[in-house]
């Protein structure tokens, strides 16, 4: 299966650049996608969301045929994320960003996020199964749907991101895939400020309508 994907982002009006990225890169059957949502407290968020897209798709080439193998992919790319905590946020001090990745493999699909950049299962009719969660105090138990999340007041306090002031603890998630199979990759512009409608609306007409809020909203959209 050769997955097909596309980018769409709308820069909100919180700051005047879009801080919002995404990556891509692929190798030997392997397919990694990439999103960061940059903090909007520091002038440094989009360049730090940048520079950790870059640095994890050029560590992602430089990656062995070995390393590739089900069985240490995991942990190569959790190595490849402790080095770009080190390397990258060391430039970019005062700023944060929530991540995601999505990996494809020739059996499954590994996922590895921090912060409220969200995961989900696409169905025919546009609907959103989401299988991450966001890292917020607001559902710091794990017992919110993500409907219930996006009208919390604590919503856009998170408990994990990557930053050079707090340790790295992302989360791993793997899935089955198969052919036909619709995934999305979204910043919280789209899950949590645009309106379940018009979050369809999107994933069936494949445009993107005016956000609800003045935050970015990024979606990368994969299909097998």
């Amino acid at each position: 299966m050769t997955p097909t994907h596309f980018v769409s982002s709308i820069r909100g009006g919180r700051t005047a650049d879009n801080r919002d990225y995404a990556g891509f890169s692929s190798q030997e059957g392997h397919h990694l996608y990439l999103l960061a949502d940059g903090s909007t407290s520091s002038f440094q968020g989009a360049e730090l969301a940048q520079a950790w897209v870059r640095y994890m798709e050029q560590g992602f080439v430089r990656l062995t045929a070995r390393q590739l193998c089900p069985d240490v992919i995991e942990s190569d790319l959790l190595q490849l994320l402790n080095d770009a905590h080190i390397e990258v946020t060391r430039a970019f001090a005062s700023a944060s960003a929530s991540y995601l990745i999505l990996l494809l493999m020739p059996s499954e699909a590994l996922v590895i996020h921090a912060g409220d950049c969200c995961f989900g299962r696409v169905d025919e009719s546009g609907v959103v199964e989401w299988l991450t969660s966001p890292h917020c105090r607001a559902n710091w138990r794990g017992h919110l749907s993500h409907a219930q999340i996006a009208v919390h007041v604590d919503r856009h306090s998170l408990t994990r991101c990557f930053s050079a002031r707090r340790e790295h603890f992302p989360q791993v998630s793997r899935f089955r895939i198969s052919e036909g199979t619709r995934w999305i990759l979204a910043t919280d512009g789209f899950w949590a400020d645009l309106a379940v409608a018009k979050q369809q609306q999107f994933l069936t007409l494949g445009w993107m309508p005016e956000p609800d809020s003045d935050d970015d909203l990024t979606v990368i959209d994969v299909r097998l």
